[in-house]
Protein backbone atom coordinates (compact mmCIF):
# COMPACT_ATOMS: atom_id res chain seq x y z
CA UNK A 1 0.00 0.00 0.00
CA UNK A 2 2.76 2.44 0.85
CA UNK A 3 4.46 2.21 -2.54
CA UNK A 4 1.18 2.58 -4.43
CA UNK A 5 0.05 5.52 -2.30
CA UNK A 6 3.42 7.21 -2.61
CA UNK A 7 3.44 6.79 -6.37
CA UNK A 8 0.05 8.50 -6.66
CA UNK A 9 1.15 11.37 -4.44
CA UNK A 10 -0.19 10.50 -0.99
CA UNK A 11 1.56 12.26 1.87
CA UNK A 12 2.52 10.74 5.21
CA UNK A 13 -0.41 12.46 6.89
CA UNK A 14 -2.82 11.12 4.26
CA UNK A 15 -1.58 7.58 4.79
CA UNK A 16 -1.80 8.00 8.55
CA UNK A 17 -5.39 9.29 8.25
CA UNK A 18 -6.39 6.35 6.04
CA UNK A 19 -4.80 3.85 8.41
CA UNK A 20 -6.40 5.32 11.54
CA UNK A 21 -9.82 5.77 9.94
CA UNK A 22 -9.78 2.17 8.75
CA UNK A 23 -8.92 0.93 12.25
CA UNK A 24 -11.67 2.98 13.90
CA UNK A 25 -14.25 1.96 11.28
CA UNK A 26 -13.43 -1.74 11.69
CA UNK A 27 -13.63 -1.32 15.48
CA UNK A 28 -17.04 0.35 15.31
CA UNK A 29 -18.33 -2.19 12.81
CA UNK A 30 -17.23 -5.07 15.02
CA UNK A 31 -18.88 -3.41 18.02
CA UNK A 32 -22.21 -3.04 16.21
CA UNK A 33 -22.14 -6.64 14.95
CA UNK A 34 -21.14 -7.99 18.37
CA UNK A 35 -23.85 -5.99 20.11
CA UNK A 36 -26.49 -7.21 17.64
CA UNK A 37 -25.42 -10.86 17.97
CA UNK A 38 -24.96 -10.80 21.73
CA UNK A 39 -28.65 -10.34 22.49
CA UNK A 40 -30.01 -13.53 20.83
CA UNK A 41 -26.97 -15.58 21.86
CA UNK A 42 -27.26 -14.44 25.50
CA UNK A 43 -31.01 -15.10 25.62
CA UNK A 44 -30.48 -18.56 24.11
CA UNK A 45 -27.65 -19.45 26.49
CA UNK A 46 -29.60 -18.18 29.49
CA UNK A 47 -32.60 -20.29 28.49
CA UNK A 48 -30.58 -23.46 27.90
CA UNK A 49 -28.34 -23.18 30.96
CA UNK A 50 -31.13 -21.99 33.23
CA UNK A 51 -33.36 -24.87 32.19
CA UNK A 52 -30.54 -27.39 32.58
CA UNK A 53 -29.36 -26.13 35.96
CA UNK A 54 -32.45 -24.64 37.64
CA UNK A 55 -35.37 -26.10 35.73
CA UNK A 56 -36.49 -22.69 34.44
CA UNK A 57 -34.90 -20.12 32.10
CA UNK A 58 -32.73 -17.37 33.56
CA UNK A 59 -34.03 -13.93 32.59
CA UNK A 60 -31.53 -12.10 30.38
CA UNK A 61 -30.42 -8.67 31.57
CA UNK A 62 -28.45 -6.07 29.63
CA UNK A 63 -27.07 -2.81 30.99
CA UNK A 64 -25.92 0.35 29.32
CA UNK A 65 -22.79 0.21 31.47
CA UNK A 66 -21.82 -3.11 29.89
CA UNK A 67 -22.39 -1.75 26.38
CA UNK A 68 -20.40 1.42 27.17
CA UNK A 69 -17.57 -0.64 28.67
CA UNK A 70 -17.40 -2.86 25.60
CA UNK A 71 -17.37 0.19 23.30
CA UNK A 72 -14.51 1.63 25.36
CA UNK A 73 -12.54 -1.61 25.01
CA UNK A 74 -13.14 -1.72 21.25
CA UNK A 75 -12.12 1.91 20.77
CA UNK A 76 -9.04 1.27 22.91
CA UNK A 77 -8.11 -1.49 20.49
CA UNK A 78 -8.70 0.86 17.59
CA UNK A 79 -6.37 3.34 19.27
CA UNK A 80 -3.61 0.79 18.77
CA UNK A 81 -3.91 1.49 15.04
CA UNK A 82 -3.11 5.13 15.75
CA UNK A 83 0.12 4.14 17.48
CA UNK A 84 0.95 1.60 14.78
CA UNK A 85 0.40 4.11 11.98
CA UNK A 86 3.50 6.13 12.81
CA UNK A 87 6.20 3.63 11.79
CA UNK A 88 4.10 2.15 8.98
CA UNK A 89 3.41 5.46 7.28
CA UNK A 90 6.99 6.65 7.48
CA UNK A 91 8.34 3.64 5.57
CA UNK A 92 7.20 5.00 2.20
CA UNK A 93 9.90 7.69 2.09
CA UNK A 94 12.72 6.70 -0.22
CA UNK A 95 16.36 7.84 -0.33
CA UNK A 96 17.43 10.60 -2.70
CA UNK A 97 17.63 9.56 -6.33
CA UNK A 98 15.13 6.71 -6.10
CA UNK A 99 12.26 7.18 -8.51
CA UNK A 100 9.16 5.06 -8.88
CA UNK A 101 7.86 6.79 -12.00
CA UNK A 102 6.79 4.54 -14.84
CA UNK A 103 7.98 5.71 -18.28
Amino acid sequence: MAVTSYSIGATTNTLRFIFITEGVFIGLLSFVLAAALSVPVSVGCDAVLGTALRGKPIPAAFTLLGIALWLTIVMGGSHVSKRAARPTCDTHQYPQGVSLRIK
